[in-house]
């Protein structure tokens, strides 16, 4: 009897002291950044590649169909590489002008004034145009129209 109530008293005894103990709090976690805004057709590393170095990117992406993307060579200001994609006001190379393979629908290249040169077409109805600035190959407006196409695909 008396193991009993000696039971039932260490029982009571660690039931109260339990109760006083504060409640564990789950770790803090670290307060919420809004994530840094990046171009959703080409990434920054891809820019700076087509460009040969540092990039600085400018940004106004309304929508993953909307928007444009301007990457601006560090060095040399007038290196730049720009998307469009979207509805409207979007350039086209002229008629006549040489067509691109693989890259979307009725995609063609046209060189521009100032060393500059225009990948234009449209992927599932969405139009989009890629101009380079500079002096890279053909071959370096040609991936990045690819990449444009395939992440609007």
């Amino acid at each position: 009897m008396h193991r009993k109530l000696l039971l039932t008293a260490v029982f009571l005894t660690v039931s109260l002291s339990a109760q006083n103990y504060p409640t564990k709090k789950p770790p803090s976690s670290p307060p919420s950044s809004s994530p840094t805004p990046t171009c959703p057709w080409v990434t920054e590393g891809s820019a700076a590649k087509v460009l040969g170095g540092p990039v600085n990117a400018i940004l106004n992406v309304a929508s993953p169909t909307q928007g444009t993307c301007t990457f601006v060579k560090t060095a040399h200001r007038q290196e730049q590489l720009k998307i469009l994609v979207g509805a409207g006001n979007i350039p086209a190379c002229p008629a006549g002008s040489a067509k691109v393979i693989g890259v979307g629908d009725q995609a063609s290249r046209c060189h521009l004034p100032h060393s500059a040169q225009m990948i234009s077409g449209n992927v599932r109805a969405v139009d989009m145009a890629i101009t380079l600035s500079g002096n890279q190959t053909e071959d370096a407006i040609q991936q990045i129209a690819e990449q444009v196409a395939g992440n609007l695909f």
